[in-house]
C-alpha cells in the first residue's frame, strides 16, 4: 500500500503500474531501435503510469489517447486486419480501468483521481499541460518525420510509427516536390506513398500509375519505362536502383525484359563503375556483336564497366524459365549457358560469361563453363 497525503491505493494495483513500468522501461533501454518508431508508445505508457502513481488523472487520459490513437491507425490507415487486433486497446483500457477501480479501505485509485483533479492546485494544473503538451509535440515529431533528398526537404505523414518495430515505415508525402535526380526529373505529388528504410528512400511505381509521380528520366542506351520503382540513398542523395518488375525495354537497340537497373555508386557496387542489369531475359532468339560474333542465350545479368570500357553477360546460377523468367528448382549441374559463335567459326563455345566492348561490340573474351 502507498500512502500520499492520506490517499490509499491496494498493494496490487501498485505492483501492476511499476510492473508496467519496468518491463517498458526494459523495451526502451535494451532495445534502442524501436526509440522513435515503435518506442514512442512506450514511453507514453511509462508517463502515463508515473502519473497515475502521483495521483495524476491526467496519466489515465493520456494512456487512452493512445490507445484510442492506435485503435483509429489500425481502422482507418490499415484496414480491420483482424477484430483481435481492434479489440484489443478497448479490452486492454477495461482492464486498466477495472484495475483502478480496486478497492482499498472501502475507496478505490480512481475515485481518488477524480477527487485530486477536482481539488488540485492550479501549479499541478500547468504541469498536467506541460506534459500532455510535450507528449503531443513527441507524437507530432514522430507522425510527421522529416527528410531531406537532393534539394528538397520532405515532411511526410506517417501514423505507422507509433506502431510497428522495424527500421523502416511507409509514408505519405506531404506537399509537390521536385527531385532533380542525376538522370532527369522525378515529380512527386502531394500524399503519394513512398517508404524510407535505413538510408533509403523508396517511391513506389503504383504512384506513377496512379497520377501522384510522374519522371523525365534518361538512361544512356536504355529508355525507361513510365511506371517503375526508384530507390534512393539519403545520405548520398542519389539513386541506387530502378525495379522495372519485369517490363520491356531496349538496351541499346537489343529488346529485353529486366527486373532491375542497379545504379553505380560508391557503398553500394562494389566502386561505384558498374551499371548492372539483373533478371534480364533477352526477347530475340541471336545477338549479334558488332564484329559478327552471334550470342544465343535467354536470361543474364548485364554489367556495363563504364570506366574500363567493357560490358560482361553472367549466366545466372539458377535456371530462368524462359516463359516468365522465374526460378525454377533444377540440379546444381544444370546451369544455364552462354552460346557464342564468333565470325567464320563453325563451333559453338559454351561459356558461363562474356565480356565484350561497349554497345554490343567486339567479342573480348568469355570463361568456360567448366570453369
Amino acid at each position: 500500500m502507498d500512502t500520499n497525503n492520506e490517499k490509499a491505493r491496494h498493494g496490487f494495483v501498485t505492483f501492476l503500474l511499476w510492473a508496467s513500468i519496468a518491463v517498458n522501461a526494459f523495451l526502451v533501454l535494451f532495445f534502442p531501435y524501436l526509440l522513435g518508431l515503435g518506442g514512442i508508445v512506450f514511453i507514453v505508457v511509462i508517463v502515463g503510469n508515473i502519473l497515475i502513481l502521483n495521483w495524476r488523472i491526467i496519466g489515465v487520459f493520456i494512456l487512452c489517447a493512445i490507445a484510442i490513437i492506435i485503435l483509429l491507425i489500425r481502422i482507418f490507415y490499415l484496414g480491420f486486419m483482424s477484430y483481435h487486433f481492434e479489440l484489443f486497446g478497448v479490452i486492454a483500457l477495461s482492464i486498466y480501468f477495472a484495475i483502478l477501480n480496486i478497492r482499498k479501505d472501502g475507496i478505490s485509485v480512481w475515485k481518488q483521481l477524480l477527487d485530486e483533479a477536482r481539488s488540485g492546485e492550479r501549479e499541478a494544473k500547468i504541469w498536467d499541460a506541460r506534459i500532455l503538451g510535450a507528449i503531443i509535440l513527441l507524437l507530432a515529431i514522430t507522425v510527421f518525420p522529416i527528410t531531406r533528398l537532393y534539394d528538397n526537404i520532405i515532411v511526410m505523414f506517417a501514423p505507422l510509427r507509433i506502431m510497428f518495430f522495424w527500421h523502416g515505415f511507409d509514408g505519405r508525402v506531404l506537399g509537390n516536390h521536385v527531385l532533380k535526380t542525376e538522370y532527369g526529373e522525378i515529380r512527386i505529388g502531394h500524399l503519394a506513398s513512398v517508404t524510407i528504410s535505413d538510408d533509403s528512400f523508396y517511391i513506389q511505381s503504383k504512384n506513377f500509375r496512379n497520377g501522384k509521380a510522374s519522371h523525365r528520366l534518361v538512361l544512356s542506351g536504355a529508355e525507361l519505362p513510365e511506371h517503375l520503382d526508384v530507390q534512393f540513398s539519403r545520405s548520398q542523395s542519389k539513386i541506387i536502383f530502378f525495379d522495372l518488375n519485369h517490363q520491356d525495354i531496349h538496351i541499346y537497340g537489343i529488346p529485353v525484359r529486366a527486373q532491375r537497373i542497379h545504379m553505380p555508386l560508391p557503398d553500394h557496387n562494389y566502386s561505384g563503375n558498374i551499371l548492372s542489369y539483373s533478371e534480364v531475359r533477352f526477347l530475340q532468339e541471336n545477338i549479334t556483336l558488332s564484329d559478327s560474333t552471334e550470342v544465343n542465350l535467354i536470361a543474364a545479368t548485364l554489367s556495363i564497366y563504364k570506366d574500363e570500357q567493357r560490358w560482361v553477360l553472367r549466366a545466372p546460377r539458377q535456371w530462368f524459365d524462359a516463359s516468365e523468367l522465374r526460378v525454377q528448382e533444377r540440379p546444381t549441374w544444370y546451369e544455364p549457358s552462354i552460346f557464342v559463335r564468333q565470325h567464320g567459326e563453325t563451333e559453338v563455345a559454351e561459356y558461363r560469361s562474356i565480356t565484350f566492348k561497349p554497345n554490343w561490340g567486339e567479342f573480348i573474351e568469355g570463361v568456360p563453363l567448366e570453369e
